[in-house]
């Protein structure tokens, strides 16, 4: 009887609440107005994935262009390991349990990986290999970083600026430009950027040049000539044998040269002029060239993986590449050059658009159950009301999360925001179920909003808090891959929270109100 005659009493206070016209049409229009205000002006800016890190710390390395096997062991590999004896001996802070050095194919750069003793503070290991380790050492380009959770070479919310034109030399300066020259670093604090290919690493490249007429005289086309090439390079394919289960392809292929001289050397037979020399029917000529072809759209080019600083997510470095570096890049560039962005960016778009979709459908699907369940699309839609405050429920938690530690919202966010879907309607049903058993049973709406809001708050608190104190050690506690699932239980945590005190002020008001306009004494459908 006592508990009974408390949540009684809690009925009348937020029945007073709404106890006239006036104050009804007041807290629903300020209710759903306000939330969908405060969810456009404070929406969070947006991440790809959760910015979870590898507790090793990586640094790649750009030599200098023509280094070799041997100078880059004395002058590079040595000196690196000799400044990292102390912090391996533990002699000196922070301490290094172990690490490898690795060389890239050609000796264009390296990659060094560290691992830290237990309980080492990994954001001052990779300042200090940044800072002590790596820097200072003539003509040589490196940076730190710690590596995403999910995989790759780059951090989970990067940037890749992908940059292209006719004029394959303007892209490499512009790529130079943006990263050996500091532009990204300069602009954006903390930003690291990798290129790819790395246009300070150039080799040696052998280019023919077909003597045309020379190839007339002597019976020869150039699909002739390109077939010698092949040949002298990774060999020239003829066909395939095939045993009756499996296929063998079979190339032709020349003995490896050592010089340029001693291809042009080469003796070839042609038919109207016999055995001649390579270098009558084509002029070898020995250029520098990028260590690597890229093609972008079936166009060379080169890239930019832009890494953001800490703390700023994704949303955000693609406004200030938009801003500080594209417009750079562009005027280093001619007209026909194009300068994009992919990688993540490409899949935060992606992203949205399909969990937009997504919400939209599982909205959709919602108001068609409940409309099948109450027999009635306007008792659907004021079920489906408290969706608005739960979305400004869960941008406000966000948004307070923000205050301690970065939380932008990421894929498991958006996600979270789509369970709200199923769980914050739960309260409404409760309230529109009995509100309309009460008017099945002759009471006035009043009487009967006033007796669901006495029966049914007991049971919307203890499903809200029973969820609530579910998702709460996920949000506060900290732990392994707690920054994973943190900005889903924020999203949900804050969206139940605010949408459960909201839905029992303004449901009861909107019941009030729509029954009223049409007769306190209308009963509801079974």
């Amino acid at each position: 009887k006592h508990r009974s005659v408390k949540w009684q009493k809690a009925a009348d206070v937020l029945m007073t609440l709404s106890n006239t016209q006036a104050k009804r049409v007041g807290w629903i229009v300020g209710l759903i107005v306000i939330p969908i205000s405060l969810v456009i002006l404070l929406w969070p800016t947006s991440n790809y994935l959760p910015p979870v890190k590898r507790d090793t710390v990586d640094s790649f390395l750009f030599f200098p262009p023509g280094t070799n096997i041997e100078t880059a062991d004395k002058e590079i590999a040595q000196l690196i390991s000799q400044r990292l004896e102390g912090h391996l001996a533990g002699e000196k802070q922070p301490a290094v349990r172990d690490y490898f050095f690795w060389s890239f194919p050609g000796g264009s750069g390296g990659w060094l990986a560290l691992n830290g003793q237990d309980g080492t503070d990994l954001d001052q290991l990779q300042q200090t290999i940044q800072t002590d380790i790596i820097s200072g050492i003539p003509d040589m380009f490196g940076f730190s970083m710690r590596r995403s959770l999910f995989g790759g070479f780059s951090d989970t919310n990067s940037v890749r600026i992908e940059i292209t034109s006719v004029d394959l030399q303007s892209v490499k300066e512009a790529a130079m430009m943006g990263m050996g020259m500091g532009l990204v670093m300069q602009e954006i604090p903390g930003a690291t950027a990798n290129p790819e290919p790395d246009p300070f690493s150039e080799t040696t490249e052998l280019r023919f040049h077909p003597q045309d007429s020379r190839l007339k005289e002597v019976g020869w086309t150039r699909d002739h000539l390109s077939a010698v090439i092949s040949q002298l390079g990774q060999g020239m394919w003829l066909g395939e044998y095939f045993d009756g289960q499996e296929r063998l392809d079979i190339y032709l292929k020349t003995a490896r040269f050592a010089t340029p001289e001693h291809l042009s050397e080469l003796p070839v037979m042609t038919p109207r002029a016999g055995v001649v020399p390579l270098s009558e029917l084509v002029h070898i000529e020995t250029v520098l060239a990028p260590s690597a072809i890229v093609r972008m759209d079936r166009k060379r080019g080169y890239s930019l993986v832009v890494n953001p600083p800490e703390g700023m997510s994704l949303e955000e470095l693609i406004n200030e590449l938009d801003v500080k570096i594209k417009p750079a890049l562009l005027a280093q560039l001619p007209s026909d050059a194009h300068v994009y962005y992919t990688g993540s960016a490409e899949d935060l778009a992606r992203a949205v658009s399909t969990l937009g979709l997504n919400f939209i459908l599982a909205f959709l699907l919602l108001l068609l159950i409940m409309s099948g369940l109450f027999k009635s699309v306007k008792a659907a839609i004021q079920v489906c009301i408290a969706l608005p405050l739960a979305g400004v429920g869960g941008v406000l938690a966000l948004q307070l999360l923000n205050l301690f530690k970065p939380q932008p919202l990421d894929l498991l966010g958006m996600i979270g925001f789509i369970i709200l879907l199923g769980l914050v309607v739960n309260n409404a049903i409760l309230l529109v179920s009995q509100t309309r058993d009460g008017l099945n049973q002759g009471l006035v709406i009043e009487d009967a909003v006033r007796q669901a809001l006495s029966i049914r708050l007991r049971p919307i608190f203890m499903s809200t808090l029973t969820s609530l104190f579910g998702m709460l050690p996920l949000l506060l506690i900290p732990g392994d891959g707690s920054d994973i699932y943190r900005g889903m239980a924020a999203a949900i945590v804050g969206g139940m929270s605010v949408s459960t005190i909201f839905t029992l002020i303004l449901l009861p008001c909107l019941l009030q109100f729509s029954f009223q306009k049409r007769g306190n004494h209308e009963t509801a459908p079974v």
